[in-house]
């Protein structure tokens, strides 16, 4: 099993709020209104990849994910800090993609002074591979559990 652990300093912003229209104008008159971002995720997203940790790691396995939230302030939302804290990691190419995350767990605080996400990355590699060459139908359940395998016909076993 591998682990990656990092800090972010710094107040992570709700995904949902961190958008505004902006309008494009060109040159020949038009103008098109398109959905941007604001200048406080893109601030927060560069600060990221300058915290970052393993950057360029490409995790493509199932992977878990606990991340403990320092906020600045009790008004924030959890749920939408971990969509933004997902999708820094995926723009820093320390996972594949966020879809692979198959065990998700988030602890709230408050840090005034302080505020910052302690972020840890655990996975195993190859597990993709390993899981696709496992004959589960000969397993104990124990060991299906284990490996976390559902036993299709444990009556056989």
């Amino acid at each position: 099993m591998r682990e990656l652990t990092m800090t972010i300093h710094g107040d992570v912003p709700s995904k949902s709020n961190c958008y505004k229209i902006i309008t494009l104008r060109y040159r020949d008159g038009r103008t098109i209104a398109r959905l941007g971002k604001t200048s406080k995720l893109t601030e927060y997203e560069r600060t990221f990849s300058l915290q970052c940790k393993g950057k360029g790691l490409h995790i493509s396995e199932p992977f878990a994910c606990e991340i403990d939230v320092f906020f600045g302030n009790r008004q924030k939302d959890i749920d939408n800090a971990s969509k933004c804290i997902l999708d820094c990691l995926t723009q820093n190419d320390v996972i594949k993609d966020d879809v692979l995350c198959t065990d998700l767990t988030l602890h709230k605080h408050i840090d005034r002074k302080r505020p910052r996400i302690n972020i840890r990355l655990t996975w195993h590699e190859n597990l993709t591979e390993q899981m696709e060459n496992t004959d589960t139908t000969r397993m104990e359940p124990q060991e299906c559990v284990k490996r976390s395998l559902t036993c299709e016909n444990p009556e056989k076993v």
